[in-house]
């Protein structure tokens, strides 16, 4: 799912500094620039007319020197169940597929009458890419963590999902969080909450997301959106803006 997008220099006071996870991912296209990612791995320069996809599931931060701003083409893309750990570096070969699809965004971007729909399926193109190269993780367990994406606004029950395929409940949270790190319920929340990032990027109310996700009342919603964030709903709509 496509957040937004840019293309730009950005000002001499730009950083970005994720202490959670975001549970979005930044895909960068680096134009120019000196631009320093650091992670729990440590600091790294980024190199020019490189493409990168930040973590969505990790801290890390990114800062620039203000002498060499940074130029780049930018999106914010939903790529969940899929869970980004770690920086992804991916080479731009002069003249390859993947540099006349940058291309193709990034004129997109700068054209004022490119519709939302265009945006969205060039969002797309770029990441059916990275699929067919097998750049991105794949998510494990995928039947299961499938189906509780489907249905992460229902209530069921985790040992009536436990038995849909054909394990005690005790052995599928025991099989699942080996898997996946975490439990079917988290994974739940997981799948309710990066939901409600799509939605408050588009615009829809507190109590509209709170409902459509299966809480009982706006309150529920935004203490378990501050719980997973570490902000609250209107506080996260309100830093989100139109840069990298």
């Amino acid at each position: 799912m496509l957040l937004e997008q840019g293309y730009g220099t950005q000002e001499a006071n730009w950083f970005v500094d994720e202490k959670k996870g975001p549970g979005f991912c930044r895909v960068y296209y680096l134009e120019s620039g000196r631009v320093f990612f650091h992670d729990e791995a440590g600091l790294q320069q980024l190199t020019p007319e490189t493409l990168y996809i930040f973590p969505s599931h990790a801290p890390f931060s990114i800062r620039h020197q203000p002498s060499h701003p940074i130029c780049c083409l930018w999106y914010h893309l939903n790529l969940f169940p899929i869970m980004v750990t770690s920086l992804i570096k991916i080479a731009v070969p002069p003249d390859g597929e993947l540099f006349h699809l940058i291309a193709a965004f990034r004129c997109a971007i700068q054209n004022p009458a490119t519709t939302a729909e265009t945006l969205r399926y060039l969002a797309d193109a770029l990441t059916s890419f990275f699929n067919e190269e097998k750049l991105l993780p794949q998510p494990a367990a995928a039947e299961w963590t499938d189906y509780l994406q489907t249905h992460a606004c229902e209530n069921e029950a985790i040992y009536q999902i436990a038995n849909r395929f054909g394990y005690t409940a005790e052995h599928f949270i025991r099989q699942f969080h080996e898997k996946t790190g975490m439990s079917p319920c988290q994974y739940r929340i997981h799948c309710r909450l990066n939901h409600a990032i799509g939605r408050l990027a588009a615009g829809a109310s507190i109590s509209d997301i709170a409902q459509e996700l299966g809480y009982a009342e706006s309150k529920s919603f935004s203490r378990a959106f501050r719980t997973h964030y570490g902000v609250s709903p209107q506080e996260y709509r309100k830093r989100r803006h139109a840069q990298p």
